[in-house]
Parts: C-alpha cells; sequence; structure tokens
C-alpha cells in the first residue's frame, strides 16, 4: 500500500489492487495493522491524528493506538469479511434464547422491527439458531453479554441473523 501524507493531514493511499482511497482526521474506516510486534488486528477505528510517521486512531472499545504507516497493510470502508465471520462466531456463542417469544404475524410490522446491518449465517450456524429456536418456541434470541436482540430468516438472498431495533 502505497500512502502520502498532505499538509491538510488528509492521507492519499493506493492499494495493492490499485484502488485508491483517503483518510482524514475524524474519518472512519476498518484498518489492518501488522506490527514489528508480530500483532496482527483488523479494527474500526476513527483517525484521531495524522502525522509525518504514522498516525493515531481510536478503536470502537474506546481505546487509542499509534501505528507507524509502515504497520497499516489495509484500509477499507466496509468490514473485511474475515472480521464479519469472526464477529458471527462470537455472536452466535452467546445468543439465549428468550422462551416463548414471537415476531408479529404481519410481515410488515415484523420488519419494522428490525435493523441493520443483518449477519449472514452459514448453513451450520443457521442450522443451530433454528436448533435453539424449535426447542425453546422462540422467535428472538439474547446476546447475553449485550442484551441485544436478534430474529433470523432469509434476507437478501441467504439466512441472516436481524437485529431488533427494541428489546421484546
Amino acid at each position: 500500500m502505497k500512502l502520502h501524507l498532505e499538509c491538510e493531514r488528509t492521507i492519499h493511499f493506493q492499494k495493492v489492487d490499485g484502488t485508491q482511497g483517503v483518510l482524514k482526521e475524524g474519518a472512519q474506516a476498518y484498518m489492518h495493522f501488522i506490527t514489528s510486534k508480530k500483532i496482527d488486528i483488523w479494527m474500526r477505528a476513527t483517525v484521531l491524528e495524522l502525522h509525518d510517521e504514522g498516525l493515531r486512531v481510536q478503536s470502537d472499545d474506546g481505546l487509542r493506538w499509534n501505528f507507524f504507516y509502515s504497520d497499516l497493510k489495509d484500509v477499507s470502508t466496509q468490514k473485511p469479511d474475515a472480521v464479519t465471520r469472526a464477529e458471527v462466531e462470537r455472536l452466535i456463542n452467546f445468543l439465549r434464547p428468550v422462551p416463548h417469544t414471537s415476531l408479529p404475524d404481519c410481515f410488515v410490522q415484523a420488519v419494522a422491527l428490525l435493523t441493520r446491518p443483518y449477519h449472514r449465517l452459514t448453513e451450520q450456524q443457521a442450522a443451530v439458531i433454528r436448533k435453539m429456536a424449535m426447542e425453546n418456541d422462540c422467535d428472538v434470541l439474547e446476546d447475553c453479554c449485550t442484551g441485544q436482540q436478534y430474529t433470523w430468516g432469509v434476507a437478501d438472498g441467504s439466512v441472516q441473523l436481524m437485529p431488533l431495533k427494541g428489546r421484546l
């Protein structure tokens, strides 16, 4: 990845695949860092400061990090597939059924309860969710760590885990 820092504290970069982008202070992006200490991390970060040798970012969990540009391997506005898969796998492990819950029978009312982004499930993950729901007579599952509630169904051509806007 090639980088060029302008005086307006803007990074112009060109990735290996030839695509180009711009990062400014205050911008949010997914960034891939590989440091000299063998730390390999993808994080969604807000750019706090850009300097001649590196940048200071804040990850979504509130931690602040200083990185050299030489550590920055990739920047994207979209979450990498590997990160998405890891997040969904973590989420599946923390979901618990909310017994005897159901969404409204009216499709329009049920969809109004949902919010994006949805999480695409593999066939195996979908099977786990269906089994858990059937055994507990429920349409709603809850992340036991965050309290976020989810339902599932076919959306955008595949089985998706879909967050609810509020609690049922």
